[in-house]
């Protein structure tokens, strides 16, 4: 995968820049845009992402294969690379990354990641691209919430600087690039049990509110889909597809 990296000193978000981008040229599959601070950063469902300096923000472009729902696998692929990514830089086996359904990357039990996919489709409503967002905590986290950041840890580094965000951005890279080249190739199969032996509260009490219910149960996997399976008190197990959990 050949990566074609534009950064700013700062843009409104950089997930709008692509999509926008997009939008007035034929761009390459692996076009990068990165900004030093976004002013309206975007996270899931139309929440804000707390954006200061320091911090990693970047949306790619993607073109795979497929079609849109297929490529809602892709947002387990990225969770991969970004917790390959922490764990390459922080080499402490004692700090535990875990992954959180849908798309969230925790250190220690609190947030430090989070993606956001985004589909485009062509005029015949095929897919034609997918824009994946990442904001990753690298000097600082929001206040609100469990969340760290990832120069709170001891980094790999023999001088013991703090991480820098480029070099760590070249590093998550080539992790998206490992991890979407085995989905590529094996399809989502290795992709879904290398997730699951991250996932964060597997076996834990679950508490999924949906748009139409509020559903509890106990997370045992999730299936070929990406949905998260939940075994409520009766025995009986249901697909969560779309929901704000709670663990």
């Amino acid at each position: 995968m050949t990566w074609h990296v534009q950064t700013f000193a700062s843009v409104e978000s950089t997930q709008d820049f692509l999509a926008d981008l997009l939008q007035t040229e034929d761009i390459l599959e692996g076009t990068v845009i990165q900004a030093l601070e976004q002013k309206k950063g975007k996270g899931r469902q139309g929440n804000g992402w707390v954006s200061p300096m320091g911090n990693l923000y970047m949306s790619f472009l993607l073109r795979p294969s497929c079609d849109q729902k297929t490529a809602s696998q892709l947002s387990f692929v990225i969770a991969l690379a970004i917790a390959r990514a922490i764990s390459a830089v922080l080499q402490d086996e004692t700090v535990d990354v875990q992954l959180k359904w849908p798309n969230d990357v925790m250190i220690d039990g609190q947030k430090c990641a989070g993606i956001l996919l985004q589909s485009h489709t062509d005029k015949d409503n095929n897919l034609d691209a997918v824009i994946v967002g990442t904001g990753i905590n690298i000097l600082s986290a929001p206040d609100q919430g469990a969340c760290t950041y990832l120069n709170a840890y001891d980094c790999a580094m023999e001088d013991r600087r703090p991480l820098a965000i480029h070099p760590f951005r070249d590093v998550v890279l080539d992790a998206v690039s490992h991890y979407y080249g085995i989905w590529r190739k094996d399809g989502f199969q290795p992709i879904r049990q290398a997730w699951l032996d991250k996932a964060y509260n597997k076996g834990g009490a679950v508490k999924a509110r949906t748009k139409k219910a509020t559903e509890e149960g106990t997370f045992i996997d999730i299936n070929e889909d990406g949905a998260l399976l939940l075994e409520q008190a009766d025995g009986k197990v249901i697909a969560i597809h779309s929901a704000d959990v709670y663990f």
